[in-house]
């Protein structure tokens, strides 16, 4: 092998050390992103179980007929509903986030290097082929990360919505309490 041969097969190794760490922070960012989805997955169905326990409650102190006034009561339920309704466009966001929306793509595949392997080519030819193949590969993942993170950011916004009229929910019905 010639001192040229060597000084490519050695650039090319660098080249498919530095994608492999890329590949490695984008399959990272993956299990990341999934994680941080299914933890608000399981926050928002915590929301839902308060929020509609609190509907609940509401509309059976208005069926019941207690003191609170009557604006009081219709009010109530309208904060309770928006809120309701912004929960459950947020969990539905970040389910979607979190299904299954595509092929996360291995690199390189085992099997094929297993064929690499048993056919008796030479170190630089398997480098250039995965050279070749890599940055789509990792353009593809980074694609499907990228569809799931703006999924994820919609559901934070519904979150972010909901929270706000908790708290003016929460506001509103202090004020109530201190006025009346």
């Amino acid at each position: 092998m010639s001192e040229d041969d060597e000084k490519i097969i050695k650039q090319d190794k660098l080249l498919f050390k530095l994608m492999m760490h890329t590949y490695d922070d984008e399959n990272k960012r993956n299990e990341l992103i999934d994680s941080k989805n299914s933890q608000m997955i399981a926050f928002l169905g915590i929301m839902l179980t308060i929020q509609l326990t609190l509907f609940v409650n509401v509309l059976s102190d208005y069926l019941s007929g207690n003191e609170w006034p009557f604006l009081l009561k219709i009010s109530s339920c309208i904060f309770l509903i928006f809120n309701l309704l912004f929960y459950v466009a947020a969990i539905n966001k970040f389910i979607d986030a979190y299904a299954f929306c595509g092929d996360f793509k291995n690199a390189p595949k085992p099997k094929l290097l297993l064929e690499k392997s048993k056919s008796n080519i030479g170190e630089r030819k398997v480098l250039k082929y995965f050279l070749t193949n890599f940055p789509d590969i990792i353009c593809h993942n980074y694609e499907l990360i990228e569809n799931k993170v703006q999924k994820a950011n919609e559901g934070f916004i519904f979150l972010k919505a909901g929270g706000f009229v908790s708290i003016l929910f929460i506001i509103y019905i202090l004020s109530w309490m201190i006025y009346f």
